[in-house]
């Protein structure tokens, strides 16, 4: 890139040996560890040079030498020491490359084991916390204090909830300018076959960070979020398509704060979303309610470690073994170990209690396969592994009805769309994590939340399987949380169809109902274009006009799909209408396709949605996939729309 750029200014004078070479150790400066991966990347630039001559021996006629990039004081080999490529510890204090470069670019090391001694006292110094790739980031702003800097590291660097990680995303969204957060953990999952080898060796959550120490003259307020959902491979584009709506746009004083949750929420859900989580002010974290040494996480067996007997005289539950709902102390046994690592909260151990696994495991409920998180109502005292998280109490119907709260669908979607693991790395939540409602004083709604908890208890005893069908109680047990909770119907749409359609696609991916073709015989366009009407008419209220729809039944095979939307006079009875378009209709929409992607580069392409506004009449085209054609996002459409409109009137 640099050579086409001297090209371009230069496009009379004929490259040659001497300028490649001025060019390379005038430009490209780097530092490395390991001894043969710095050789490697001296070979490369090597190579990159002679890709720009021609022949590519051209070089032999004037005896010229490739230069000497490495700088290793350790090899004894080496007669001339290069000022390009050298071979040290990127942390430690070193003059010879702390430069001020104008651009950073690097993949560091990211991870929270085998830290070496440095890199910890690193991270310690200003209390961050304990990941490798702190410290090159941080490393990056004294390397470039003027420059730029584009880093990639691991994506729990936006979510985890330490008070050293906050104490990190404190320092680098304020005392830095951040300008774009590329998050492609989703893309960690990609086949082979979607978009070549691209992104398939990725193991863990990457996120790239675009950064500068310097604060720019023009301060945008908002940074550019990109969280692709899926992968996605179309007939026409070969690679990686990311969807136009998984680009947006966030609130950079938002960003700005340590504790904020809008990372995970914009990457899996929308801004009304994000709006729901922010409001449900009655949820507190536990230790609003419970004392700290009541809850927590249990044991950890190490050999030679601290004994403790006590452990031993009771029962013990295994993470497998802990039941939906409740567990039978049949479930239970006696350990052996009597020597522990750490001994867990041993007062959450006591009856009566909760416990709850950290890991979001699928099981069968109603002949379905589906993610809960699973809590247990346990009246007896047991220890338990450091998989699974108690909370002790002595009302048994507060218990109950948090079992129930922990179970419930509205816990689901909160925990998905704020927890630092789920849909990025490990499905698993922690207990500093966990927020619940303040149930402790009210009877009314402890009372029937306990008698459901009984039911379900009854069907359990009586050895009745919980796949025979509970599906009715637990929607009661919803309905008595959303009514509990004061949840809007809109709000309990963006909740269902997030976990209909956001957990789904994360679960299953390019699998997913999610990505599926709207249906032909019920398509999901006429729900979402009733929304998407009733949303906007409650706007257009005090108006003397109305919005109605006409919805295009597509083939099924269709790319895309449309829907017309049109303002009409409010007496007039013309109400929603599907039309089934003829072949040739459907064809001219399939053409149009290719107008909605664009290669934003080599195996990413950048598929985009289309709003087209006509005098009266407005065309919202979109993919043939269910996710785009729901109701909450009518939701979030109609208040875009709204927007606009507004932005129309003012120009």
């Amino acid at each position: 890139r640099i050579v086409k750029r001297w090209q371009n200014a230069h496009p009379n004078k004929k490259l040659d040996f001497k300028i490649l070479k001025e060019l390379m150790q005038n430009s490209i400066y780097g530092i490395e560890l390991n001894p043969k991966s710095i050789k490697v990347a001296s070979f490369s630039l090597y190579l990159s040079l002679l890709d720009f001559l021609n022949p590519k021996n051209l070089w032999y006629l004037d005896n010229e030498k490739f230069p000497y990039l490495i700088n290793d004081e350790d090899d004894k080999n080496i007669e001339i020491q290069g000022d390009n490529l050298f071979r040290a510890d990127t942390i430690l204090d070193n003059k010879k490359f702390e430069k001020g470069y104008d651009l950073v670019i690097g993949n560091p090391p990211y991870g929270k084991t085998n830290i070496p001694k440095n890199i910890k006292e690193y991270c310690k110094k200003y209390n961050f916390s304990q990941e490798f790739v702190i410290p090159f980031i941080y490393k990056s702003t004294l390397l470039a204090p003027n420059g730029k800097i584009a880093l990639l590291a691991t994506t729990k660097l936006l979510t985890n909830t330490a008070g050293t990680s906050q104490n990190f995303r404190k320092w680098l969204f304020n005392d830095n300018y951040v300008e774009k957060v590329y998050n492609l953990s989703i893309l960690r999952k990609t086949p082979k076959s979607f978009g070549g080898s691209l992104f398939s060796s990725a193991v863990g959550p990457a996120t790239i960070f675009f950064f500068q120490k310097a604060t720019p003259q023009k301060v945008s307020k908002t940074i550019e979020y990109w969280a692709p959902k899926t992968y996605i491979k179309n007939h026409i584009a070969e690679g990686v398509l990311i969807d136009s709506s998984d680009i947006k746009f966030l609130p950079r004083e938002e960003c700005q704060k340590p504790d904020t949750k809008i990372w995970k929420i914009a990457q899996w859900g929308t801004l009304s979303d994000f709006i729901l989580i922010n409001n449900l002010n009655m949820l507190k974290k536990l230790d609003t309610y419970i004392d700290k040494e009541k809850y927590g996480g249990g044991f950890q067996r190490k050999r030679n470690g601290i004994e403790n007997l006590d452990i031993k005289k009771i029962p013990f539950i295994e993470t497998k073994k802990l039941g939906l709902y409740h567990t039978e102390k049949t479930e239970t046994k006696r350990i052996e170990d009597i020597s522990f690592e750490r001994f867990g909260t041993i007062k959450a151990f006591k009856a009566p209690h909760l416990l709850i696994k950290e890991g979001i495991k699928k099981i069968a409920i109603n002949q379905n396969k589906e993610y809960r998180i699973v809590s247990s109502f346990v009246d007896y005292d047991c220890s338990f592994y450091k998989g699974i998280i108690g909370i002790h109490h002595s009302d048994k119907r507060v218990l109950k009805a948090l079992v129930l709260y922990f179970n419930s669908r509205f816990t689901k979607y909160f925990m998905f769309l704020t927890s630092a693991s789920w849909g990025i790395e490990r499905d698993v939540i922690k207990s500093n994590e966990l927020v619940i409602p303040n149930f402790f004083n009210k009877n009314q709604t402890v009372e029937v939340l306990s008698k459901y908890f009984d039911k379900i208890y009854q069907l359990k005893i009586n050895n009745y399987l919980l796949s025979i069908d509970i599906s009715n109680i637990e929607k009661n047990i919803d309905d008595e949380i959303f009514k509990f909770l004061n949840l809007s119907e809109n709000e309990k749409i963006i909740i269902s169809d997030n976990i209909k359609y956001a957990i789904d696609l994360f679960d299953k991916g390019h699998e997913s109902i999610a990505v599926k073709p709207i249906d032909t015989k019920e398509p999901e366009t006429i729900l979402y274009a009733k929304k998407l009407c009733q949303e906007l008419n409650v706007i257009l209220n005090d108006s003397d006009i109305k919005l109605i729809a006409k919805v295009y039944a597509i083939s099924y095979y269709n790319p895309l799909s449309l829907i017309k939307f049109q303002f009409i006079e409010k007496n007039s009875d013309a109400e929603i209408e599907v039309v089934f378009m003829d072949s040739e209709f459907d064809t001219s929409l399939s053409k149009l396709n290719q107008f909605t992607l664009n290669e934003y580069s080599r195996s990413i392409y950048m598929q985009k949605n289309i709003t087209y506004y006509d005098d009266d009449l407005i065309y919202i085209i979109k993919p043939n996939q269910k996710r785009f054609w729901t109701q909450s996002q009518a939701i979030e459409d109609a208040q875009n729309i709204t927007l606009e409109i507004m932005s129309m009137n003012n120009e």
